[in-house]
């Protein structure tokens, strides 16, 4: 089982044998192909001890596995590259797999590199006076009323303290991404999708908290 987010790789080997059961001799020809989903390097090998080997990368987004059909002479087979399901590779807190599904409630119609366009926010809101916060992998009405708590925080003013003492360049969770970053997005530019949310603009305004309503009741976990 592995990352299936285009740089993953995993080595398929196979055997090959003749009719008596003995491994056939050095440099019988083999191919090694990813039916769909991904790539296999080299595609066209050869045996040594009766062993071929290729290197299979999956896709990024590509869900369960890919099928790698393994073929000399006139004899075939195939085997599964599995993709681990619980990979995030943006790191939002919604698995690759819940991204590329259908169904934006279970973190679905978005995409599984883009970080933003899950909100969900930690909570209790990060403040000096409590830094506990935790996303939970869900969008609950405690997401927009945590992101208020960030109205009046920009960028351009990382230190400034708004009435609720949050400031927007703090990183009271130690993740390396401004506190107030994570509680700013802009509206989706998806038509049709508005619980697809955007980067940050770098300001934290009411308009924050419609955005992240937009997303409530979607839930990855």
């Amino acid at each position: 089982m592995i990352v299936c987010n285009g740089a993953g790789a995993s080595t398929v080997s196979a055997t090959v044998r003749d009719a008596a059961g003995a491994n056939v001799a050095d440099g019988t020809a083999v191919s090694l192909n990813v039916y769909a989903g991904g790539i296999s390097t080299p595609i066209q090998t050869t045996t040594t001890n009766g062993h071929a080997s290729s290197t299979v990368t999956p896709f990024s987004g590509i869900v369960g596995g890919v099928t790698v059909i393994v073929q000399s002479g006139s004899v075939q087979n195939s085997v599964g590259v599995l993709c681990d399901p619980s990979f995030d590779t943006d790191g939002d807190g919604c698995p690759d797999v819940r991204e590329v599904g259908a169904d934006w409630r279970t973190g679905g119609e978005r995409s599984p590199t883009d970080p933003w366009d899950f909100f969900d926010v930690p909570t209790p809101p990060l403040l000096p006076s409590m830094a506990t916060g935790l996303r939970t992998k869900a969008v609950t009405l405690g997401d927009a009323i945590a992101v208020l708590s960030y109205v009046g925080t920009t960028s351009s003013n990382p230190t400034l303290a708004n009435g609720s003492g949050a400031v927007y360049g703090s990183d009271l969770n130690h993740n390396g991404i401004q506190d107030g970053a994570e509680y700013d997005r802009t509206p989706s530019s998806v038509s049709g999708q508005p619980w697809r949310s955007g980067p940050p603009s770098g300001a934290v305004t009411i308009a924050d908290a419609i955005v992240d309503l937009q997303q409530v009741g979607a839930n990855c976990n």
